[in-house]
């Protein structure tokens, strides 16, 4: 997977002498093939970072014909024993396979409709076969105790400058507004990995997720608790009040009666939710309750949209062909 070109090491034919040669440097996870034809029979002596390979299936060799398989993975020697007066030997200096590095380089920005964009640069000594975007909750020094999330971490797949990147400057933009997660403080965290699996993290950068905006007070009130309530499961008490609260003197502040018989079961399905499941399902009703008052029924046109538009930018990276970038961008 370096995309170096293969060393012929030095060899032996009858008559001929062993030489003494120099070390040669080579990737770290170069397999060393030992081949031997015309009935020859040979030991390998191998020290330092110079190992047996894996043993794995291949085509058949030769009739006469032995070999042996080793693996570089650091300074070693390898001796070919028992064929002549004196044993012919290798020396190698293992060149490591370095983690590659990836940075912002530009703060994260908020685009109109609430999606995240990210600028980074990237290099690898090889390439890199796959970056992502990683997300932890920022670290409150007073709390007493650290919250338990209902959702995991948000995270998503970076585009690359190319196919196996050496060096390049990409962008990436991602809409996190529906993750129970969006309006929260969080670090964020590049991480870029080669072929090898090596693996290199960005600086930690800290921001607040882009969230979507809510204009009615009912709406945003719901949010706010549904965002409270993902970030931390033992927040229960705290949002049960809250919700009921929020229904008190219906005649004055939800006149609505499907609005106010919505809060009151959202509340009672709280109340009642006796695992981490129960709760998810509370955190996603008020998500559609809140969308629902804020909306109406343009909201689902509008996540439809946003979805056709993810498929189409899916396929176009990739390299879909005609006919399916098509079809999405007929959907």
């Amino acid at each position: 997977y370096t995309g170096r070109a293969p060393v012929m090491l030095p060899g032996l034919r009858p008559g001929e002498t062993a030489q003494a040669s120099s070390p040669v440097a080579v990737p770290v996870g170069s397999q060393l093939v030992i081949r031997a034809t015309g009935q020859v029979r040979f030991d390998i002596l191998n020290t330092g970072g110079i190992e047996p390979a894996p043993a794995e299936a291949r085509a058949p060799l030769p009739a006469g014909t032995e070999e042996r398989r080793l693996l570089i993975k650091g300074d070693g020697s390898a001796a070919v024993h028992g064929v002549l007066g004196s044993d012919l030997v290798w020396n190698f200096t293992a060149i490591p396979d370095r983690a590659p590095n990836i940075e912002l380089i530009r703060d994260p920005e908020r685009q109109a409709r609430g999606a995240l964009r990210l600028d980074y640069k990237m290099d690898d000594d090889y390439g890199v076969v796959e970056a992502k975007a990683t997300f932890a909750l920022k670290e409150e020094q007073s709390s007493e105790k650290p919250p338990r999330p209902l959702f995991g971490a948000p995270e998503f797949g970076l585009t690359l400058p190319q196919a196996r990147t050496k060096a390049g400057t990409a962008q990436t933009t991602h809409d996190l507004t529906e993750h129970p997660w969006a309006g929260a403080d969080v670090t964020l965290t590049l991480t870029a990995k080669d072929e090898a699996g090596n693996l290199g993290r960005s600086q930690p950068h800290e921001l607040q997720l882009p969230q979507r905006i809510f204009v009615k007070p009912l709406a945003r009130a719901l949010i706010e608790q549904r965002r409270i309530l993902a970030l931390d499961a033992e927040s229960k008490p705290l949002v049960l009040t809250a919700l009921d609260t929020l229904s008190i003197a219906p005649e004055r502040f939800t006149p609505e009666s499907g609005v106010y018989l919505g809060l009151r079961s959202i509340y009672h399905d709280l109340e009642h939710a006796k695992n981490d499941d129960a709760l998810r399902e509370v955190v996603a009703r008020l998500w559609d309750m809140a969308v629902q008052l804020e909306d109406g029924n343009v909201s689902q046109a509008e996540q439809a949209l946003r979805q056709a538009q993810e498929a189409l930018r899916q396929a176009l990276e990739r390299g879909a062909s005609d006919e399916e970038i098509k079809k999405l961008m007929e959907q």
